[in-house]
């Protein structure tokens, strides 16, 4: 059975954001980030887990909404010129 989407805002995906998080804002707190969002997954739905990852981003990113906005933007790193890098839906599958 393919995996629903709500599954893939799951303990990996809290892990993977945390590091990419870590590594541009030092003082983030990993372990808070992903243990708020572990400990409370099991009976959540899509939206229910979208709201957890932004609970978990208030407790544990800086006060500060510019320097929060800064993060993410190095995070995703320049904005895409084209739209060849992004995968569409199509009867064969994705591509450019």
């Amino acid at each position: 059975m393919a995996k629903k989407f709500k599954d893939y805002y799951d303990q990996e995906a809290a892990h993977l954001l945390a590091s990419k998080i870590k590594a541009i804002y030092s003082s983030f707190d990993e372990d808070q980030f992903v243990t708020y969002i572990s400990e409370r997954l099991d009976d959540k739905g899509f939206l229910e887990r979208q709201d957890l990852f932004v609970e978990a981003l208030e407790l544990t990113l800086t006060r500060d909404y510019r320097e929060n906005i800064r993060i993410f933007q190095e995070i995703l790193g320049p904005e895409l010129e084209t739209t060849g890098g992004v995968c569409f839906e199509r009867a064969g599958g994705c591509g450019p």
